[in-house]
């Protein structure tokens, strides 16, 4: 049987989302959550857009939080992202 990767969840939260990560984080560092997201299925992106669906913001998170609150795109904070996480 031929490896294929790690396996990829196609449903749930963080399905088929582009999420965008800022900010510091007392749990994880960016390059986990990044791994996180992607095997949940998730596109992790560098910078906020209209086709951004979420915003992880940890502390000190600067333009890119203001931009996602500009553009209204759902925003979680590290608490209400390791609730998601501890669901799934």
């Amino acid at each position: 049987m031929e490896y294929l990767g790690p396996t990829v969840k196609e449903d749930g939260f963080f399905a088929n989302k582009t999420v965008v990560i800022t900010g510091k984080f007392s749990g994880y560092t960016r390059d986990e959550l990044t791994a996180i997201f992607e095997n949940k299925g998730a596109k992790v992106s560098g910078s906020v857009s209209a086709k951004t669906h979420l915003v992880i913001a940890g502390e000190d998170a600067g333009s890119k939080l203001t931009k996602a609150q500009a553009l209204n795109i759902k925003i979680l904070n590290e608490e209400e992202l390791l609730a998601i996480l501890s669901q799934e």
